[in-house]
């Protein structure tokens, strides 16, 4: 993940910290191509800047991790008994997940903390002062070429399983959809609608 980053607090800082899924290892964080020292608790990703960072200034960050999620990091901010609360539909049973990543299906939403998040996330009992950034992104993805990757922004590249995608406005959020799907469009007035089904599902 590489995020160019503003200092807008006003004052000299010397730790960025960043909400990242506790399944994932962090194997090295860049701060403008050269390496830095970084801490990891739980979800809780500290990056620490020597030379420190003046307002106003611009820092390009590069994190290389991988691994995968761990369930327990998504939705902090509901109470534990709630979320391990059994799902009755009639008479079954229905087991709660909170994302998927399969070699066939993958469901990640923001909750998940897939990518670096800055700051910290609600819990259930704490609700820091906290507000939502606003980004620019582009986002790629190489995958099964017989899948389809559904995410937000413009696809600039689709081709063999490898996709591109480019933010034309600033969003809060990220999410990614990965699978077998067959995609139908329409365009009304210049704007794209698009629908994703299974192959299967043509009822």
């Amino acid at each position: 993940a590489k995020m160019d980053l503003k200092n807008e607090s006003g004052e000299k800082i010397s730790k960025l910290v960043f909400s990242l899924n506790p399944g994932f290892t962090v194997q090295s964080v860049e701060l403008d191509g050269g390496d830095v020292d970084f801490d990891r608790e739980h979800h809780i990703l500290t990056v620490n800047v020597a030379s420190g960072i003046s307002p106003e200034s611009n820092v390009t960050m590069q994190v290389k991790y991988g691994g995968n999620i761990s369930a327990h990091s998504s939705y902090l901010d509901v109470l534990e008994e709630l979320e391990e609360k059994v799902n009755n539909i009639g008479p079954y049973k229905m087991p709660k997940e909170f994302g998927f990543v399969t070699p066939d299906y993958v469901l990640l939403t923001q909750e998940n903390l897939w990518y670096p998040i800055p700051g910290t996330t609600h819990g259930s009992e704490i609700f820091p002062k906290w507000k939502k950034d606003f980004f620019d992104f582009t986002i790629n993805v190489k995958t099964n070429e017989n899948l389809t990757v559904i995410t937000q922004g413009d696809p600039v590249v689709e081709n063999n399983g490898e996709y591109s995608f480019k933010s034309s406005q600033p969003l809060p959020q990220l999410s990614l959809v990965i699978g077998e799907y067959t995609k139908r469009s329409i365009v009304v007035d210049s704007v794209e609608y698009s629908l994703f089904t299974h192959p299967e599902h043509n009822y």
